[in-house]
């Protein structure tokens, strides 16, 4: 999406949507998404005597792969962020407040919102609920202190605290 320096000088509130698709190789980079399906972004926009205030809503559905398994995992994205920016190079810093000089292209920050909204861990319902090995398991807390609490009761937990160095 691209708005021109005309439309974003404009007073008042203006409000630009679009729905955005993504071929496969734009998330080459990221393993985990599988493809974007149709993504929509709604922009308002307000300039505020020398500020531009963005508002932008991304929503749309992605397919990734479970973390654990790699199966394809249906995930519904929905984010939004505010973003600041000015034409006076003296009201810009670092931080809150960003340098625009020409037409604002919106493609990047779409992207970067997008792999940000991203699950570190996502699991598909069809994933196995343990995990094992040779000579070890993932378990749950509860189960560990089930565990525990069985060792606990055993004839021989008595003499674990047995000191028998000497």
């Amino acid at each position: 999406m691209r708005i021109s320096k005309q439309e974003l000088l404009a007073k008042g509130q203006h409000t630009f949507e679009e729905t955005i698709t993504y071929d496969e190789s734009v998330f080459s980079s990221n393993p985990f998404i599988k493809e974007a399906k149709e993504i929509k972004a709604i922009v308002k926009t307000e300039n505020v005597s020398e500020l531009i205030l963005l508002e932008i809503k991304l929503e749309g559905n992605l397919i990734l792969l479970s973390t654990r398994s790699l199966l394809p995992v249906d995930y519904h994205l929905k984010t939004k962020d505010k973003i600041v920016y000015s034409y006076n190079k003296d009201l810009v810093d670092n931080e809150e407040i960003f340098l625009l000089e020409d037409d604002l292209d919106l493609d990047k920050i779409f992207y970067s919102m997008i792999i940000s909204s991203i699950p570190l861990k996502i699991i598909a319902k069809d994933d196995k609920e343990s995990i094992s090995g040779d000579n070890w398991e993932v378990i749950t807390e509860d189960e560990y202190l089930q565990r525990k609490k069985s060792e606990d009761n055993s004839p021989f937990a008595l003499l674990k605290d047995l000191d028998l160095e000497d």
